[in-house]
This record gives structure tokens, C-alpha cells and sequence, in this order.
């Protein structure tokens, strides 16, 4: 964390509020997108749900341990968001193996197969921001960066919707 003493109870809040903004962000960025799987095709909102929920993870990882730091350090937004989507992409393709092993055998549910998978961003997420953390840093530039890798992420939501809806039918 830094040249300074912290406590090991004080670590402990940090790491654990980290890992808690991070599956709580995820979920709430996933679940939104993944609701489109009313309409959009189902192969396209899983893994599109998952880019939204792992993106908007390691924001709220990244902006929680701004806030928890002890040795007010800020984290590397753009190199965590990175590690989130890459996590993201390791998970879909282990879904993708165990949705053809028989994931409805093992998931009673899609909110439970969301939510483990968010988990498992969640853990990658939550040692990306441990990691990638910059002593200089000002609030300008990570809200700048905020605000546009949520503006990114809604382009490739819109993007990919409007896309899949125009080669092949979207209604219920």
C-alpha cells in the first residue's frame, strides 16, 4: 500500500470494501443489459451484460479505493478497467464452455450464473486495484476518465442492440 504503518483491521475494511463496491458495481452494471435478453437474442446479452458489469466493476473498485486508501493513493483507472474487461472476457469463455457442458444443470438460473461470474470479475477486479494504485493523481483526471468509459460503454451497448436488432428480429 505504502511506506506508512497501516493497521492490519484497517487493510482488512480496505480490501473488503474494494471487493464489495466492485460486486455491487458489477451487478448493477450487468443486470440492466441484461434484462435486453427479453428482446436481443440471448448470445448477444450475456456476453454484452458481462462487458457492462465488468467495466463498470473496476470503476466503482478503482473510485472506492480512492475513498478507502489510507496512504492517499488513487488508483490507475484506464490500466484497471483494462484488467476488468480482460477478466470479463476469461469468464465468458469459461461460461460459454460450461453453457455447453449443461450450465442449466448446475444454475437454477441466469441471475445465478450472473452473479457467480460477477463474483469471479469481482475477485480480478478487486487485485487490479490493490495493484495499480499512483501516488500523484488528480480528481479532474479520473472523472474525466469515468465519464468516458461509461460514454464508451454506451456506445457498444447502443452499437451492438441496434446492430443484432437490424440483422436478425428483436421482438419477443
Amino acid at each position: 500500500m505504502g511506506a506508512q504503518a497501516v493497521s492490519p483491521a484497517w487493510r482488512l475494511v480496505y480490501r473488503v470494501g474494494v471487493f464489495i463496491a466492485a460486486l455491487v458495481g458489477g451487478m448493477a452494471g450487468a443486470l440492466p443489459v441484461a434484462t435486453l435478453g427479453l428482446v436481443v437474442p440471448e448470445y448477444v446479452t450475456v456476453p454484452l451484460s458481462l462487458i457492462a458489469g465488468a467495466l463498470v466493476a473496476g470503476i466503482s473498485a478503482g473510485w472506492a479505493a480512492n475513498l478507502l486508501a489510507p496512504d492517499r493513493t488513487r488508483s490507475m483507472l484506464p490500466a484497471i478497467a483494462g484488467i476488468s474487461v480482460a477478466a470479463e472476457a476469461v469468464v465468458a469463455v469459461a461460461g460459454l464452455g460450461l453453457s455447453a457442458a449443461g450450465a442449466s444443470l448446475v444454475f437454477p438460473n441466469r441471475f445465478s450464473m450472473l452473479l457467480l461470474s460477477m463474483a469471479v470479475i469481482a475477485i480480478g477486479v478487486s487485485f487490479a486495484t490493490w495493484h495499480f494504485r499512483r501516488i500523484d493523481g488528480r480528481l479532474t483526471r479520473d472523472l474525466l476518465t469515468t465519464l468516458g468509459l461509461l460514454g464508451a460503454l454506451i456506445v457498444v451497448i447502443l452499437g451492438t442492440v441496434f446492430t443484432t436488432c437490424s440483422l436478425v428480429s428483436c421482438t419477443p
